[in-house]
């Protein structure tokens, strides 16, 4: 019999690591939000209420973005490379930012009102994405004719 440990190489810190890591920070990330989430429904005060609310957008997008980055293939990107899904991102997105312009400025209860100003920053906050990622392929492709 031939001893056929030597023949397969061994697996380095390194690698376990690597294989770990993105688990451990989105367990870290997860337990921050529901942290947030916590310090929001048990504040007493305006300040600790937001704050809560920072906390666990934050770490929201810090998990939407470890998902993004683990598993590109299955989560589809929102961002466009043509001039035409361009512009139909753009009329959508703006149309929904003004919807939520529109919920805060009418409506009476207060949750409502934080949500229409949520809608409008993560539709600009899109749009301004998509806009850059456009311009900046459209001149790397220039740049390389």
């Amino acid at each position: 019999m031939t001893d056929t440990s030597a023949l397969r190489p061994r697996t380095g810190w390194r690698d376990i690591w690597s294989w770990y890591a993105p688990w451990i920070v989105g367990t870290v990330i997860a337990a921050i939000f529901l942290f947030g989430l916590y310090t929001t429904s048990r504040a007493n005060d305006d300040g600790s209420y937001a704050i809560g609310f920072i906390l666990a957008g934050a770490a929201l997008a810090g998990l939407a973005y470890e998902l993004w980055a683990g598993f590109p293939i299955i989560l589809p990107t929102v961002l466009v490379d043509t001039a035409e899904g361009l512009a139909v991102v753009v009329f959508l997105l703006g149309a929904l930012a003004i919807g939520g312009l529109i919920l805060a400025a009418t409506s009476p209860d207060a949750d409502l009102h934080s949500v229409g100003y949520a809608l409008f920053v993560v539709c600009a906050v899109l749009i301004g994405w998509n806009l850059k990622h456009y311009y900046d392929r459209r001149d790397r492709d220039s740049s390389i004719r």
